[in-house]
C-alpha cells in the first residue's frame, strides 16, 4: 500500500481508508484574520487524517518587529516559490499549483499581518483547503509536498499556553489575558475600577485610605491601610465585598472558567483574593507589590514565571504516566515499533521533542522501516508521520523538550495494550 493511500483503522472501524482531499469542499482564508493562534486537539485530528496527492506543508521563524520582518516576507517568498516547483514536479500544472498557493500570496504584502507576528509560521494548503497558523514557537524551515500535511509544527497550537493577569492596585483594576509571547488588556466590562464603584466614594473615603507603597527595594513595604470612622469590621466587609465583586466580574470575561489567573498585587490583595474569590483559578505564586509600578513588559514576564509550572501540569502528568511505565512492554522509544503501533490504533500516549527529525520510509502493509541519516528522493519524515497517525488514532500527543525524553530523546509512546 502506497503512502498516499495508508489505511487507517478507528475504534469504531475496522479498516478505512481516509476520505481524499480532493473530495472535500474548498476553504478560504479569511479576509480579516487570516491566521490561527489556536487550535483544539479536535480541529488538529481532521488536519492528521487528511491525505491527498499534494498536501503543502510550509514552515518557518517569524519575528515580530524590527527589520527582520522584512526578511520574513521574502523568505516566505522563497518557500513559496520552493512549493510551485515542488507541486510541479508531483504533476501539477503550473496553473492548478498556483490555484493551491494562491490564498496565501496575499499574505507576502499584507503588512498588518507580518506586524503582529508570532514566533512561528505554518502554512497547510492543498487543493481542497487553506489554513495558516501562528505559533507560539520558533519552528524550522521547511517546505514540504506530499501524501499527508506535516502536524508537529502544530503542537505547540494545542497546548494552551493562555493565562489571565488580574493586576490589582490602589487606583485601578485591570484584566489582562496573556500566554508565553504577549500580554493583552481586555476591555473593563463589569469589572469595578476601584474599591468605590462597589461600597461608594463617601463609605470609602469614610472608612478605608488605601496607600499602596512597592514592596520592591530598600525601605518600602506593601500596602498599609488606615480606618476612620468606622469599625474594623465594617473595612473588611466592604473590601470583601470589592474582591467577590472583582471576582465574579473577572470569572465572566474569561475565555474559559478554569483558566489560570496571576494576581499582581500588594501582599494583602493577595491574601484577600486567596480567601474570598471563590471561582477563579488562582496560581499558587502570585506576582507582589503595586502593578502600577511595573512597565507592560514586565508585568508578563513576571507573570508568565507565575503561571508556566500550572500550564505545564498536563504535560508532567503525561511524563509521569510513561514514566510509571517505563521499562515494561507498555512503553517504547523505538521508532519503528511505534510507527507499527500508531498504524494499528495502539498508540494511547506519545511525547515527541520539538526538533524530532528522522527521514526514511514506511511501508504500511509490511511494518517495515527504511531509516536514513539524510533525507533522499522519496522520503518522509518518519517522527512526524507517527505523530500524525497517532493524532489521526485520537492519541494524546505532547511536545516535550529532548532532555526530558528517555532513549535517544526523540519520543517516546504509551500503547493502550
Amino acid at each position: 500500500m502506497s503512502p498516499s493511500n495508508l489505511a487507517i483503522t478507528t475504534p469504531e472501524t475496522t479498516s478505512e481508508t481516509l476520505e481524499p482531499l480532493s473530495h472535500w469542499a474548498r476553504v478560504s482564508l479569511p479576509e480579516q484574520d487570516p491566521a490561527r493562534t489556536r487550535l483544539s486537539r479536535e480541529e488538529l485530528r481532521p488536519l492528521a487524517e487528511a491525505r491527498g496527492d499534494a498536501c503543502v506543508s510550509i514552515a518557518m521563524p517569524t519575528h515580530e518587529v524590527g527589520a527582520e520582518v522584512q526578511q520574513d516576507r521574502i523568505r516566505l517568498g522563497n518557500l513559496l516559490s520552493e512549493a510551485t516547483t515542488k507541486l510541479e514536479q508531483q504533476g501539477l500544472t503550473p496553473a492548478d499549483a498556483e490555484r493551491v498557493l494562491a490564498p496565501t500570496r496575499a499574505l507576502e504584502d499584507d503588512t498588518e499581518f507580518w506586524n503582529h507576528g508570532r514566533p512561528g509560521l505554518v502554512l497547510l494548503l492543498s487543493e481542497a483547503e487553506s489554513h495558516v497558523f501562528k505559533v507560539p514557537r520558533a519552528v524550522e524551515p521547511m517546505c514540504w509536498v506530499g501524501p499527508r500535511y506535516r502536524t508537529t509544527p502544530l503542537l505547540s497550537l494545542v497546548e494552551d499556553d493562555r493565562f489571565a493577569v488580574l493586576a490589582l492596585s490602589a487606583s485601578s483594576v485591570r484584566l489582562f489575558i496573556a500566554d508565553r509571547g504577549e500580554l493583552r488588556q481586555q476591555p473593563q466590562g463589569d469589572i469595578p475600577h476601584r474599591l468605590e464603584d462597589v461600597v461608594g466614594y463617601q463609605t470609602e473615603e469614610a472608612s478605608v485610605q488605601w496607600h499602596t507603597r512597592s514592596s520592591a527595594g530598600p525601605g518600602r513595604s506593601p500596602a498599609v491601610y488606615h480606618g476612620h470612622g468606622v469599625g474594623h469590621d465594617d473595612q473588611n466587609h466592604e473590601r470583601t465585598a470589592f474582591v467577590r465583586r472583582v471576582a465574579e466580574a473577572v470569572i465572566d470575561q474569561l475565555p474559559r472558567r478554569d483558566m489560570p489567573v496571576v494576581v499582581a498585587a500588594v501582599e494583602r490583595t493577595v491574601a484577600e483574593l486567596r480567601q474570598h474569590a471563590a471561582g477563579l483559578k488562582l496560581t499558587p505564586e502570585a506576582v507582589q507589590g503595586d502593578p502600577e509600578d511595573m512597565n507592560l513588559a514586565s508585568l508578563h514576564a513576571a507573570a508568565w514565571a507565575c503561571a508556566e509550572p500550572v500550564l505545564k501540569q498536563p504535560v508532567e502528568r503525561a511524563r509521569q504516566r510513561v514514566g510509571d511505565q517505563m521499562g515494561t512492554e507498555r512503553v517504547s522509544t523505538k521508532l519503528a515499533s511505534v510507527l507499527r503501533a500508531a498504524l494499528e490504533g495502539r498508540v494511547d500516549l506519545l511525547l515527541v521533542a520539538p526538533d524530532a527529525t528522522r527521514w526514511g520510509r514506511f511501508d504500511s502493509a509490511t511494518g517495515d522501516v527504511e531509516a536514513h541519516d539524510d533525507a533522499r528522493a522519496g522520503d518522509d519524515d518518519l517522527v512526524d508521520l507517527a505523530v500524525t497517525l497517532a493524532l489521526a488514532r485520537g492519541a494524546e500527543v505532547h511536545m516535550v523538550e529532548r532532555d526530558q525524553l528517555p532513549g535517544d530523546g526523540q519520543l517516546a509512546a504509551l500503547y493502550r495494550y
